[in-house]
């Protein structure tokens, strides 16, 4: 900070430097009348300039010929009472400061010497070679905005996702208490060294940066490993390395260092491993890890190279702006993987190979800058593809609540998920400490809610959705409990022909809701494992994984299930697609409705019911694969009418009628 004091008067006064905080004055060979003298003074402080003419000073500055230092004393005594006009330097601290990455709790961002009501923009990086500065090489992985006084409210119920001052109070200085993990477990469980960075976007000072550090828990036992590549067979630096668990996704991931190497401790259990880094794609598809008590197991892992960019951008569908920070993630249909982040601009770029492929923003991310997130995009890369953009919307309402089990007991750490019933949307949330909260950003509309099941499969619990309709503004509680699991759905997924079928997913609902309580994947042998309660439960398959194996499900008369009792040996029979039924999606004016969900039924022979939906692509079209149309009936002559698939679609309030 400088202070210059400049003096215009009808003889010479002079301002003479010392060695103190202001660096001037006043001289005393001489000394004027009041009436001869004006002062300005001007501030600068952080980048901003003030200039204060007190005219007041004349009747003030009668005598200064037997004190030197009174004309100094007087304008300390103005820049005291200047008060905000000269500030204190802009800090900021992170407590704690290093964390390990099993933490579950808040760190606290405190920013200090703003002017009131001020805006500030905070960045978050990975710090990849950890020396504490913001580099070219870092990456940016989190960007948002805190305004000094004011928190993220929906319907004055706060968003608890996204960050805000939590001191409430418009006084120059904020406290954002980040839960960690939050929404996001992708980066908020890496382990890394990380950087936050905040800056004034008016450029009023300059960028200040703190580090922070997520340091792993030490089990006896983990993974270990060598990421190369398997064109060169050279080892692949700073490689995002992840431990999977089935159903569940990441467990915990860390970076490669120089040598290309890694090392991931754990719980027991069985794992998938796989590394990304731009420019190679991903197999996640090799055999599982399994980690067994005091053992560190060898996984080395290669990558293939990647040849076509697919580049596009994250914007506000408001405002236009660049959203930076996201990580878009890219899936072929053979099970390779790719993954960039947004820069500032909100523009993203990295490469894959040739084939079908499935784009889609990591859902649970924009949640935590207060936006729902969009659906996939699908393209068939054959060269470089650009502009595919993402566009987010703010959420307009909000489902927030608690998560306990049936004896009262909170539950931590629990996802939360929510889908529009057109299936444009999906919003995310997890539940935070300590008493089980959690919050769904949503937009105007009807959503089905519910906890992750999976991760109320891993504590032997279960809750099933809820269905909820919202204004805009609106606030609505909605509180889960979850319950024990007090039997078992436990049987196989094979083919006609009796074959197994692996790595599909298949769920049950409680028949009273209909709604699904969870989704487990088939082991090699085709074998499932599904936690239940007393009640009436039906079977269903997950379409998406169904779609990828060509196959349609029956739906089977419910399970009755008694507390206590599993139901064992139970065979569900899959048939192999054929056919196909196609058509549009219109609005009443005749506009293709494009990302919308079609479903199908039919009655073949002695199955009672199967259903398939898929989804239509950019161009508004659908289709729906089918059963065999000569797929041989059951005997009896009522059913012969059955024997041919009829399409019935599901239609949302507005939507015209489809026919085939």
């Amino acid at each position: 900070m400088k202070i210059d004091y400049s003096a215009a008067v009808g003889s010479n006064i002079t301002f003479q430097p010392m060695k103190t905080r202001f660096r001037s004055l006043v001289s005393p060979r001489s000394c004027v009348a009041p009436a001869q003298l004006r002062v300005r003074i001007t501030i600068r402080s952080h980048g901003r300039e003030s200039r204060i003419s007190n005219h007041a000073l004349r009747n003030r500055l009668t005598s200064c010929a037997h004190s030197p230092i009174q004309l100094g004393s007087l304008l300390l005594a103005l820049f005291i009472a200047l008060g905000p006009a000269v500030q204190a330097a802009v800090s900021l601290t992170i407590t704690p400061s290093i964390i390990t990455n099993d933490f579950s709790g808040k760190i606290v961002l405190n920013i200090a010497g703003l002017t009131s009501g001020a805006t500030v923009r905070v960045d978050k990086f990975f710090d990849l070679n950890s020396n504490g500065a913001v580099d070219a090489s870092d990456q940016l992985v989190q960007s948002f905005g805190l305004t000094d006084g004011q928190l993220p409210l929906i319907g004055n119920v706060r968003n608890a996702n996204v960050a805000g001052d939590d001191d409430s109070a418009a006084d120059g200085q904020m406290r954002a208490e980040i839960f960690l993990p939050g929404v996001d477990l992708v980066v908020d469980r890496t382990v890394a060294s990380f950087i936050y960075r905040i800056s004034d976007p008016a450029g009023g000072f300059s960028t200040i940066a703190q580090p922070f550090a997520v340091k792993p828990r030490i089990y006896s036992q983990g993974v270990t490993g060598r990421v190369t590549a398997a064109a060169t067979g050279l080892p692949v630096t700073n490689a995002f390395v992840l431990l999977l668990v089935p159903d569940r996704g990441p467990s915990q991931t860390t970076f490669t260092d120089a040598n290309g190497n890694y090392t991931i401790y754990s719980v027991p259990g069985s794992y998938a491993v796989g590394a990304l880094r731009n420019g190679f794609v991903a197999n996640f598809g090799a055999p599982p890890v399994t980690l067994v008590p005091n053992q560190l197991v060898t996984n080395n892992v290669s990558l293939a190279s990647a040849t076509l960019a697919v580049s596009g951008r994250v914007t506000d569908n408001s405002t236009g702006a660049g959203v930076a920070g996201l990580l878009v993630t890219a899936e072929s249909e053979t099970g390779l993987f790719a993954f960039g982040f947004t820069d500032p601009s909100g523009t993203y770029s990295f490469l894959v190979t040739a084939g079908q492929w499935k784009i889609k923003l990591e859902e649970t991310q924009p949640a935590q800058l207060g936006y729902v997130s969009p659906n996939n995009l699908k393209t068939n890369l054959t060269s470089n593809a650009s502009n595919l953009d993402f566009q987010l919307a703010k959420a307009t309402a909000l489902v927030y609540g608690t998560i306990k089990d049936n004896q009262n007991n909170p539950l931590i750490g629990a996802g939360f998920f929510g889908d529009d019933q057109n299936n444009l949307y999906k919003s995310s949330g997890r539940s935070f400490p300590t008493n089980g909260s959690y919050a769904l950003g949503v937009l105007a509309g009807s959503w089905s809610v519910s906890p992750e099941s999976s991760d109320l499969a891993a504590l032997g619990l279960t809750s099933p959705a809820t269905n909820v309709t919202l204004a805009s503004g609106q606030a609505l509680r909605v509180d889960f409990v979850a319950r024990r699991y007090t039997a078992h759905l436990i049987g196989r997924v094979l083919d006609k022909n009796g074959n197994p079928l692996a790595n599909i997913e298949i769920g049950a609902s409680f028949d009273s809701s209909g709604a699904i309580n969870d989704f487990v994947t088939t082991a090699a042998d085709g074998s499932f494992d599904i936690g239940v309660y007393a009640g009436s439960w039906r079977l269903q398959l997950e379409t998406e994984t169904a779609a990828q194996q060509g196959v349609i499900g029956p739906d089977l008369p419910a399970f009755n299930v008694v507390d206590g009792v599993d139901v064992t040996n139970i065979n569900y029979i899959v048939q192999p697609v054929t056919g196909q039924i196609s058509g549009f999606v219109r609005n009443a004016g005749g506009t293709g409705l494009g990302d919308v969900g079609v479903y199908a039924q039919a009655q073949i022979g002695w199955l009672p019911v199967s259903r398939k939906s898929d989804r239509h692509d950019q161009r508004r079209e659908w289709r729906c694969q089918l059963y065999p149309a000569d797929r041989r009936a059951h005997d009896q002559s009522a059913h012969a009418a059955a024997r041919r698939p009829v399409p019935v679609v599901r239609q949302w309030p507005g939507w015209e009628s489809i026919s085939s």
